[in-house]
């Protein structure tokens, strides 16, 4: 069964965000980290870690936002279109839910890792930690980084192009594959940093209820300006609160 054309792209943002979605993942990050180390190393300043790891997240986050928003700047107008059409009860609704999907998922997790205490396993998430190693660091870089860039850099790729996409043809498998790619993405860094399997496959679990929400909220909404409010909100209300209380 075929279903309506939830993200109308054009072939030129298809192609675009397919070709550029393994930059997002590796490529910016890596390539800001090389420049950067480079052009301290000849000017002989070298500044400390969480510094330069602060300088990288923005930088590349940054990048990420505008080479995206160039790519999908026609799906953008489009889907703000559809944004001032949906009625404001609707919208503020859906969000909430998708917020309360968000805690759910959370309290799953935190059960999870009380059981790997429980059990003697340390529990670590090695993206969380860095998040918080940037917000330590550089507040600033972490709320441009985590509350501006990566929300619309990640609903753009994650549930305009890829769940947009498979919609047409599956709204199930549409679910399916946008939520593990998007969980997939937030436990890279684990993966690369050598995290422990059983490690690695909660903090996947971590991210799919999360996945869940945005894709859902794009979905009932029809507008990717939905769930870019709703990351949004999760990310920023997130780092306020550990910044307030440390949780």
């Amino acid at each position: 069964m075929k279903h309506d054309n939830l993200a109308p792209l054009r072939k030129g943002e298809i192609i675009g965000g397919f070709l550029y979605l393994p930059m997002f993942l590796v490529g910016t990050s890596l390539l800001f980290s090389l420049l950067l180390g480079g052009m301290l190393a000849l000017t002989g300043q070298m500044p400390d870690q969480e510094t330069l790891v602060g300088q990288v997240s923005l930088y590349s986050s940054l990048m990420n936002l505008i080479v995206l928003v160039l790519i999908f700047h026609h799906f953008l107008r489009g889907q703000f279109k559809r944004l001032r059409d949906c009625r404001v009860g609707r919208l503020i609704g859906t969000i909430a839910i998708g917020y309360a999907i968000f805690l759910g998922g959370n309290l799953l997790t935190q059960g999870l890792t009380w059981l790997m205490d429980g059990a003697g396993i340390s529990y670590e998430n090695a993206n969380q930690e860095a998040v918080e190693a940037l917000l330590w660091g550089s507040p600033a870089a972490a709320f441009v980084s985590a509350v501006l860039c990566a929300p619309i850099v990640e609903e753009l790729l994650f549930r305009g192009l890829i769940f947009g996409l498979i919609h047409k043809k599956s709204r199930a498998l549409a679910y399916v594959v946008s939520m593990l790619l998007f969980s997939a993405a937030h436990v890279a860094a684990g993966l690369l940093s050598g995290e422990p399997l059983l490690v690695l496959a909660l903090n996947l679990v971590t991210y799919l209820p999360m996945g869940f929400a945005l894709a859902w909220t794009f979905e009932r909404t029809r507008t990717i300006w939905a769930a870019i409010l709703l990351h949004m909100l999760n990310n920023g209300l997130a780092l306020v609160l550990l910044l307030a209380f440390g949780i």
